[in-house]
């Protein structure tokens, strides 16, 4: 393979996943690269019919796009270019170009990470916040929220997730399902998180390794341990600069990935200005679900209404009660992030196959 198109697949490889389960693989036709989604399931994107699959489509799309500026190529993208095959998600066409000037992103592409610790509450500067303002356009729109009040609403509807995880046998078993325990097993899985990741206490760890057993779990629920657990999750989430919220343009699977392009784009322009940054996704993605068979079956009608009054409180509080919510974050100062989750070999992401004849591609 060749040398910057091998640079370019492995920039795309770091692009968020949810969850880090990395539903997508490449094959490699010459200078055309198909993006295809693999068969694993995901248990958050069936419940929102694929809506937070197609935004991870985008970062990973959009880190190819930014990476293939630093080796002289612009990028042709075809999405969903074959109806017959689902599978089949976008073709990216490389072509070399001398007048493309390398994207000043491509610089914190491979050091972009999730960071969950508690940032300080200090305000973005000028200098921090117009260049992410700045980004809303085509893609889809950019919207933050900065005062002390809105911040800790946001942090109160955002934890309903947290508490659900805990009081919801489902929701529970598959987050502790994608945890790695150990270093060891983080290498071994390259899936799911490190616990290290999740900037718990490290007293927790013995805790934590208690409450993944479900009748354990049901034993804390009845004392309130759930509501105690999204407490303190809640008071992380209070320690922030700003929220920020991504809003798709409409409802197709090319709006999603469309938005999660600028969700990437948003990612790296926070990265670049030295500023820490959490998705904070749980409460809006399962409201999406809501009217889906799995969700009415997974939460009890007070759980169900908890959720949709939870989201709506996070678009009012936007102002974007009639819209599209693809994405929201939690950004400010913060320490680096204590740990980073494994990714898959690149060899079993990408593979090599024969070229195929030319085919239609719009320019990114």
């Amino acid at each position: 393979m060749d040398d910057a198109i091998r640079f370019i697949l492995e920039t795309a490889l770091r692009a968020p996943s949810g969850d880090n389960m990395q539903l997508l693989h490449w094959i490699v036709r010459g200078d055309t690269l198909e993006l295809l989604r693999s068969p694993k399931e995901d248990l958050l994107n069936r419940m929102t019919l694929d809506r937070a699959f197609f935004v991870s489509v985008g970062t990973m799309v959009e880190n190819v796009v930014i990476a293939a500026t630093t080796r002289g190529y612009r990028t042709g993208i075809s999405y969903f270019p074959d109806t017959s095959r689902t599978d089949l998600i976008a073709i990216v066409r490389l072509v070399v170009d001398t007048s493309v000037i390398a994207d000043p992103l491509a610089q914190v592409l491979m050091v972009r990470a999730t960071n969950r610790k508690p940032y300080t509450r200090q305000a973005l500067t000028s200098d921090e916040r117009t260049p992410l303002l700045a980004l809303s356009g085509e893609l889809g729109d950019m919207r933050l929220l900065e005062d002390t009040p809105s911040i800790k609403l946001l942090s109160q509807a955002v934890s309903v997730y947290d508490e659900l995880i805990f009081s919801t046998k489902v929701l529970h078993n598959n987050f502790f399902n994608l945890i790695s325990w150990t270093k060891r097993e983080d290498e071994r899985r390259r899936t799911g998180f490190y616990f290290p990741t999740l900037s718990a206490p490290p007293f927790s760890w013995g805790a934590m390794q208690l409450l993944r057993h479900w009748w354990i779990m049901k034993l804390g629920i009845a004392l309130g341990l759930h509501r105690l657990l999204a407490f303190e999750q809640r008071q992380v989430y209070q320690h922030a600069g700003a929220y920020g919220m991504i809003l798709a343009r409409g409802d197709t699977p090319l709006d999603w990935v469309l938005a999660g392009r600028l969700v990437e784009r948003s990612w790296l322009t926070a990265t670049k200005a030295g500023l820490s940054f959490q998705p904070l996704t749980g409460t809006l993605y399962l409201a999406l679900g809501m009217d889906s068979e799995e969700s009415r079956n997974l939460f009890s009608l007070k759980q169900q209404n908890r959720i949709k009054k939870a989201r709506a409180t996070l678009a009012q509080l936007f102002g974007v009660e009639d819209r599209n919510i693809a994405f929201m974050f939690r950004i400010g100062h913060g320490n680096s992030p204590g740990a980073r989750t494994s990714r898959l070999p690149f060899e079993k992401m990408v593979q090599i196959a024969a070229p195929v004849n030319d085919s239609p591609v719009s320019v990114a």
